[in-house]
């Protein structure tokens, strides 16, 4: 009887760690897919061009694309874009000021294409799928915003650093993308 109980300790003990082992990589399988995605801020024309100089009145998307550079399909849950809308400097566009005393130039903030902070219904929202060598892009119009005035010529930039979370896992960025209006 005793070495039925202790055969059936190890059975549970065996069990347990073949479990956790499975969920341990699962859980840094993951996390190297995270680390295999890349994070780029882009600016966009009217026609979806990537651009960094645009004529004056036009309609500026910015964007985030998110690039798999993994070789595995990437699934994750919607929440994910509704993080990015949370950060204070998401889409933040500064105009930079040209400094005639040398050193970098100042800049000062201007407004972002969608109100801030946004509220995000994300609930049974279907999962993005990106397959390897392929982008999405999260992105809003400066238009969007009634009281963003058309962009004058000058230099601009935007950027945003912080932690996102994908599925429970992080990923630092820190990314920054400049333009300017003609």
């Amino acid at each position: 009887m005793l070495n039925l109980k202790v055969t059936h300790v190890f059975l549970v003990l065996g069990l347990a760690a073949l479990t956790a082992f499975t969920c341990s990589k699962k859980d840094d399988e993951l996390q190297s897919k995270i680390n295999d995605l890349e994070f780029r801020l882009v600016t966009l024309d009217e026609l979806g061009n990537e651009k960094s100089v645009f004529e004056v009145n036009t309609n500026i998307t910015l964007a985030l694309r998110v690039v798999n550079k993994s070789g595995h399909i990437f699934i994750c849950d919607y929440d994910y874009r509704c993080q990015f809308t949370q950060i204070s400097d998401f889409f933040l566009v500064f105009k930079k000021i040209t400094n005639d005393k040398g050193g970098p130039d100042p800049a000062e903030p201007i407004g972002r294409p969608y109100l801030f902070p946004s509220y995000c219904p994300t609930l049974n929202l279907r999962w993005d799928t990106i397959p390897p060598g392929i982008s999405i892009a999260i992105g809003a119009d400066w238009s969007n915003v009634p009281e963003n005035k058309p962009l004058e010529p000058g230099k601009y930039f935007t950027g945003v650093k912080d932690i996102v979370n994908i599925n429970g896992h992080q990923k630092q960025i820190d990314i920054r993308t400049d333009f300017e209006i003609k």
